[in-house]
């Protein structure tokens, strides 16, 4: 999963290369833009450990502390 985060931040990255390399500047379009990215990449992120811990709490064990053998 983290290498969908890293192909997922890409445009990101490129803009800040970009901008240390040869100035360039985003636009309000490209900001929004940007926030939109890791907007989803959070959302995704937590919804998954959400849906981890709640699967993790719902998983049962079977009790054999209470279970005699009969002779």
């Amino acid at each position: 999963m983290q290498l969908d985060i890293i192909y997922a931040l890409e445009p990101i990255f490129v803009a800040v290369i970009a901008y240390i390399f040869i100035g360039e500047r985003l636009t309000a379009q490209g900001y929004i833009g940007a926030i939109l990215v890791i907007a989803g990449i959070v959302l995704s992120q937590w919804l998954e450990y959400r849906n981890s811990k709640a699967a993790a709490q719902t998983s049962f064990s079977i009790p054999t502390s209470g279970i005699h053998e009969q002779h």
